[in-house]
């Protein structure tokens, strides 16, 4: 989470921390941030995508491999640097190829993990990408 050049700064980290970070030990506060640190027996199968293109590339496989390390359930949608649609936040834009990709994915792994009919997947698949639309503008 620290590495040089890494998003999320110790900067970032106070500015996000009561008051400012001030008398908090970052690098333990840190680890409240990061789901990582909570993977434990019973922990629910993941749906993970990411992209060569986005700022949480790396960060994103240590996710995957500490899962797989845990043996957690985890579906993984991996995009390398030729995709061009597949920056930072590019699952939000439905017009790309890679973001329909994903939304077909992500109702697939909720049918299968949750039993959830495919109707109920796509109402919840409209409402968040209704809710995105309205956050966006």
């Amino acid at each position: 989470m620290f590495e040089r050049g890494f998003v999320l700064s110790l900067n970032l980290l106070r500015m996000l921390l009561p008051e400012r970070g001030r008398g908090v030990v970052l690098r333990t506060a840190a680890r409240f941030m990061s789901p990582i640190e909570w993977l434990e027996r019973g922990f629910p199968p993941v749906f993970v995508t990411t992209s060569e293109r986005d700022h949480f590339y790396r960060a994103n496989l240590n996710f995957i491999a500490a899962l797989r390390r845990r043996s957690i359930a985890v579906d993984a949608l991996i995009y390398d640097r030729k995709q061009t649609n597949t920056r930072h936040t590019w699952q939000q834009d439905a017009a790309h190829p890679e973001s329909q990709e994903v939304y077909r994915r992500l109702g697939a792994f909720v049918r299968r993990v949750a039993g959830v009919p495919l109707a109920a997947v796509a109402t919840v698949a409209t409402v968040a990408t209704v809710a995105t639309v309205a956050t966006v503008a």
